[in-house]
């Protein structure tokens, strides 16, 4: 354990950022609790809107990723965005000691770490749907158990890559602009594997599987539908290409010559729009989403939903499926109705 918390903090008074206006500081209050909110909140609705009412109707492995989507999301926002909106509001000084400085500068990688493997996942999934939809229904839980492994493992070795190169010290700073504990210093060969491994192979990944995606899809089917739902996928991958890039370069970048505090708060703040990004694309782009989350925030005010093809239906949910219905077949769609997720047309 010594080896591991062999870290050098640095919590000095100079690093609070005393440079803020007002109008900043209240810039930067209102994105950071609009954060906080929207990532909560939304990823718990769309995990209560597709796993009891049904909003989106899709296959249980895509189902299976963007629940995890959601999921991996609240723990980003937990772990990461709350203790920097308390921070920030708290005078921009860190109040949670050095114990957690290190937790939160390590642990909050695995999350957003698994978030990335998990769209590159979603991905090929549908890349794979689409190529072969027939083989593609007799995808079992064996397949998300293959995926949970490699999500898991290569998310939480991620913090620890320094002990497969002997060398495990690092440098924790509080950055006041970013009212954030971040890794200051690492050895040149963990940046540059963690770069690879994390950014680079799923960028290439993400490219190849997504221009396929496109091409392969509307030369399959020419429904408007399915179409928009391409534009699902990609607005998922955009929230790669927007939250993690420019993060994990700056930082990067950092670890070696110095780089504006600026840069780093503009960092942080685009990778907090992984937390909330989501549920905004199921919104926009899935009728069947839209129309249920609408008599949804309708229905609030007069106590129940009143959308007719989302009435709660136990057989559909998603839990019936993986208690009742999974154990007892070997395939992984057990879908009735039309997929509007679905890129492929049967």
């Amino acid at each position: 354990m010594s080896r591991i918390l062999n870290n050098t903090i640095i919590l000095s008074d100079s690093l609070i950022d005393s440079s803020r206006g007002q109008a900043d500081q209240i810039v930067i209050d209102i994105w950071l609790l609009f954060s906080v909110f929207t990532g909560i909140a939304g990823n718990v609705y769309v995990l209560f809107a597709t796993n009891v009412y049904g909003a989106i109707r899709i296959d249980d492995m895509s189902l299976w990723f963007i629940n995890n989507l959601a999921i991996t999301d609240i723990i980003s926002t937990v772990i990461m965005v709350v203790p920097v909106s308390i921070v920030n509001l708290c005078g921009n000084r860190w109040i949670f000691g050095d114990f957690l400085c290190i937790v939160i500068a390590f642990v909050s990688r695995i999350p957003f770490i698994a978030n990335i493997l998990l769209i590159v996942g979603l991905s090929i999934n549908k890349l794979y749907r689409v190529s072969f939809p027939l083989r593609s229904l007799d995808m079992s839980n064996k397949t998300k158990r293959f995926w949970l492994t490699i999500v898991l493992t290569l998310a939480i070795i991620n913090p620890f890559l320094g002990l497969f190169f002997n060398n495990f010290t690092a440098t924790i700073q509080y950055n006041g602009m970013a009212s954030v504990c971040r890794l200051i210093k690492e050895g040149f060969a963990v940046v540059v594997v963690r770069l690879i491994l994390y950014i680079i192979l799923p960028s290439i990944s993400l490219v190849i599987t997504n221009i396929a995606l496109i091409i392969i899809a509307f030369r399959k089917t020419q429904s408007s539908v399915n179409k928009r739902n391409i534009v699902v996928v990609l607005g998922v991958t955009l929230q790669f290409l927007i939250a993690f890039i420019p993060y994990t370069f700056v930082l990067s970048i950092a670890f070696f010559i110095p780089v504006q505090d600026w840069l780093v708060r503009g960092a942080f703040s685009l990778l907090y729009t992984a937390c909330w990004f989501n549920p905004f694309v199921y919104y926009l782009n899935n009728p069947r989403f839209k129309e249920f989350t609408n008599s949804w925030l309708r229905g609030m005010f007069k106590g129940m939903v009143r959308c007719d093809s989302c009435q709660f239906n136990w057989k559909r949910s998603y839990f019936y499926r993986m208690l009742v219905v999974s154990p007892n077949r070997s395939g992984g769609n057990t879908e009735n109705g039309p997929e509007l997720f679905e890129l492929s047309s049967r």
